[in-house]
């Protein structure tokens, strides 16, 4: 697929966002060698919290909130990276699944939102806003059940993009601008 992108005409992809799909950082790295790759931190986030007593999920989310920290300015992955080792110290203990969370070997992916400047990261650093629209699209077309066209379903789900996209994701895209490693060359974000 990534192949297929570049023989398409994209060049450059500046940020990956994806869940935690197995390998793909490899394809990133081997296709678009200069792309940055974030993992899902909302997704490591269910999977930590998934398999906890519930006597402590909320004990265990806000120490979660404090590694990950998006909003704070001067918050950096290494930081970030050492925030992990003293949660999955303390927590460790308890769980075997988060003491092995530092020594993951896939573990900075989750991090490089961090290196983006701080009022876009909690735009980048999940991929909870796709899986949100195709649950809505998936939704409006069971709804339906049938369609005389292909067009026709295509224009119910573009319905639905306009739709979301006054009301749930109507942020201001324009947050991108602080960030210099988009501007640097002619970048569209759409």
């Amino acid at each position: 697929m990534l192949n297929e992108l570049k023989q398409r005409g994209v060049s450059k992809v500046h940020l990956f966002v994806s869940d935690g799909l197995k390998s793909l950082e490899t394809a990133v790295s081997k296709v678009f060698n200069q792309s940055v790759h974030q993992k899902c931190i909302v997704h490591l986030q269910r999977n930590i919290l998934a398999t906890v007593r519930s006597s402590h999920k909320t004990e265990i989310a806000a120490d979660l909130r404090a590694v990950l920290n998006p909003d704070d300015e001067d918050y950096t992955k290494s930081m970030a990276i050492e925030q992990l080792a003293y949660f999955a110290d303390k927590w460790g203990k308890l769980y075997r699944h988060i003491k092995k969370l530092p020594d993951k070997e896939d573990i900075e992916y989750y991090f490089n939102y961090l290196d983006f400047d701080y009022r876009i990261r909690r735009m980048i650093y999940t991929t909870n806003w796709i899986e949100r629209f195709n649950k809505s699209c998936r939704r409006t077309l069971k709804i339906r059940n049938s369609f005389p066209s292909p067009e026709a379903a295509l224009a119910l789900i573009t319905s639905v993009a306009i739709e979301k996209g006054e009301k749930k994701y109507a942020y201001p895209i324009h947050n991108f601008k602080f960030e210099e490693k988009f501007m640097n060359e002619t970048c569209s974000i759409h």
